[in-house]
């Protein structure tokens, strides 16, 4: 087993990426895509989207020699998307399917590179850095729970709205995008980036803060929005302080 992962090992594991999304996402047609979604396992255009698959992987590898790789990849992902063919679409599904063929391109990329799990897992979050920990739990924070926190400030003020209907969890989601964005820009110390979020979303909200008939309503956005930013920025702020005075031993 190599006892770390190189640039070589990083450039082959590339490769085979690039392979997986010219032929998903480049070289499959809609009428592929149809095709599978109806006729499943006799779908010939189906057949050909993984040839396409496996070519690619055999090229992109360059060992002419070596055709276990591709023969893996054609079966797999014949197998993996014969399963979506039977699902409904959906992100969920999307995500699966992604991830299932990453998870195969991942599992030839340490065959071939002769790279244990243990050295991935130390790439991926090495021993040296306990800081990448930190980063993941603040990331985390700022979605969800932060979400909820905001959610239950709120909650008095909800019963006086008389929102319209709009999109499911739409509120939700780009409340965790934001945050999410303001913590990535106090990190790398692009505070232009929170004014910038600041001003578009006011732009988006205007009509409906001078609007009499919706002031309730653009006062709770506001007052969500102002909680969001908040806790966001005084998040990022602790981190980097946090991080700015680790001990390391």
């Amino acid at each position: 087993m190599n006892d770390i992962i190189t640039a070589q090992d990083i450039s082959v594991l590339m490769r085979l990426l690039l392979a997986h999304i010219l032929a998903d996402f480049f070289l499959q047609s809609k009428a592929m895509v149809t095709d599978r979604s109806t006729k499943h396992w006799k779908s010939t255009k189906m057949i050909y989207h993984v040839l396409i698959h496996a070519v690619l992987v055999y090229v992109v590898l360059w060992e002419y020699t070596n055709v276990w790789p591709a023969v893996l990849v054609l079966i797999s992902h014949y197998l993996i998307d014969l399963v979506k063919s039977y699902q409904k679409e959906s992100i969920y599904s999307f995500l699966a399917d992604q991830l299932s063929h990453i998870a195969v391109l991942v599992f030839i990329w340490m065959i071939i590179r002769n790279i244990g799990t243990g050295e991935l897992i130390q790439a991926i979050i090495p021993e040296n850095k306990p800081e990448i920990w930190i980063y993941l739990f603040a990331f985390v924070f700022v979605t969800w729970p932060v979400g909820i926190l905001i959610s239950k400030s709120t909650y008095n003020w909800q019963s006086q709205l008389t929102l319209t209907k709009g999109l499911p969890d739409a509120g939700k989601w780009i409340g965790i995008f934001e945050r999410v964005l303001i913590l990535i820009f106090v990190l790398v110390n692009q505070y232009a980036g929170i004014g910038f979020l600041i001003a578009a979303k006011s732009v988006l909200r205007f009509n409906d803060i001078k609007n009499p008939e919706y002031k309730k309503e653009a006062e709770y956005i506001l007052i969500g929005t102002m909680l969001s930013f908040t806790v966001a920025i005084a998040s990022g702020l602790a981190l980097k302080a946090l991080i700015g005075n680790l001990i390391y031993v």
